[in-house]
């Protein structure tokens, strides 16, 4: 006499649920065979199903693109449930590269694999994002600001075909601090159109007025050039480490402007009146 015991296993799949029973006891005795199949039912459409052996676990299943049936969860299509950390902002001096932003923390949380994207911003810290094209490795190493620019790093799990529903990082923003200035023209000091700014490389259109940002770079200035005339005007308070007035060009304190300069003040040798106070 031979007994065999098998344990026969299915797969049934309705309503895009994967389900796994075992079909009982198959006997061989005597050349007699019979096979006793549990009973079962339920509901596909929440993932419900009951054996009569006891309560069968289902796993949700999806297509490639991560769909999944309505009110069905698939953990294996989360995306990480923390996106990490990238550090912490940064003040650049003008024409000092910034540092790159490595990553303190990696995303996690997630069955499959992370993948990355670095996006940044020249508008707000919590809009306007655009994909920086090929950044997409946990660090970046050469983050670009002009004047101020705010970075995050995105992190989804592979397979997935967009970043729309992605976990984001911390934001971080890179701002510089402007050094040396040099009017453009005659105007109020408080007008940015009023000065350039120089970059490390060229004069450009200054993002700010000279005394109107408190850094710690070592050689902030600003210098009046010859025709042009600058005021500060009533209200305005303004302090700055150095001042240079050329030929031909005039500083004007109006009455109720406050202009304070705590390392020099240089007038360059003029006929013309340089300075006026009221």
């Amino acid at each position: 006499m031979k007994n065999f015991n098998y344990q026969i296993m299915t797969i049934i799949r309705v309503l895009g649920i994967s389900i796994s029973l075992v079909f009982g006891l198959f006997q061989d005795t005597f050349g007699q065979h019979s096979m006793h199949a549990a009973s079962f039912e339920g509901n596909g459409a929440n993932g419900s199903f009951f054996a009569s052996v006891g309560q069968v676990s289902v796993t949700p299943i999806s297509d490639n693109s991560g769909s999944v049936l309505p009110g069905v969860q698939n953990p294996y299509w989360f995306n990480p449930a923390v996106g990490g950390s990238i550090g912490t902002d940064q003040v650049l001096c003008a024409g000092t590269a910034p540092d790159g932003l490595t990553s303190v923390q990696s995303a996690s949380g997630a069955v499959r694999p992370i993948e990355y994207q670095w996006q940044r911003s020249e508008n707000l810290p919590t809009s306007g994002f655009a994909d920086l094209s090929g950044e997409t490795s946990l660090q970046l190493s050469n983050p670009q600001v002009s004047d101020q620019a705010w970075f995050r790093r995105l992190a989804r799990i592979s397979g997935k075909t967009n970043w729309v529903d992605a976990t984001p990082s911390n934001t971080v923003v890179l701002s510089t601090a402007w050094e040396k200035f040099r009017t453009s023209g005659s105007g109020s000091w408080v007008q940015n159109a009023t000065w350039e700014a120089f970059d490390g490389t060229s004069w450009i259109g200054s993002p700010v007025y000279p005394g109107e940002q408190q850094h710690n770079c070592p050689d902030p200035e600003a210098s009046i050039l010859a025709g042009h005339e600058i005021e500060v005007i009533q209200g305005s308070s303004i302090a700055l480490p150095v001042l240079r007035v050329a030929n031909g060009g005039k500083l004007i304190i109006r009455y109720g402007g406050l202009l304070q300069i705590a390392s020099e003040l240089r007038l360059e040798d003029s006929s013309a009146e340089s300075i006026r106070i009221e």
